[in-house]
């Protein structure tokens, strides 16, 4: 009888996640949060001060490795430990205006969190 549960089992565990925390759609490339834009056509979402970003008004909405901040209402943004984990968010690189990793305001009034932002 216990036979019979295993491809259930099986089917369940390929369904769960791998473990990541970062979505495919966030980083330099990322479609949803993080890739250079100058249109909302270019991104998943929308374009906002030249990145791909998503609106949102929880960190639900976002995908893994972001979170919702306050700005304009609520977007997403790449959570961030220094300055070099922004690295070619927005197109930006080391001789241009380099997103920077700084705390804003969650959405959700549950504190801050270090996120790129444009400087």
């Amino acid at each position: 009888m216990h036979h019979r549960l295993w491809p259930l089992t099986l089917v369940l565990g390929l369904g769960c996640s791998s473990g990541s925390t970062t979505d495919p759609g966030v980083g330099p490339t990322g479609l949803v949060v993080g890739a250079t834009c100058t249109k909302d056509a270019q991104c998943t979402y929308k374009c906002d001060n030249n990145t791909c970003t998503k609106a949102c008004k929880s960190d639900l909405d976002c995908p893994g490795g972001t979170v919702c901040i306050t700005s304009d209402s609520g977007k997403c943004a790449m959570v961030c430990v220094d300055n070099t984990s922004c690295a070619g968010i927005g197109g930006s690189t080391a001789g241009s205006a380099a997103y920077v990793c700084r705390a804003e305001t969650k959405l959700d009034g549950t504190g801050k969190a270090n996120v790129c932002r444009e400087p």
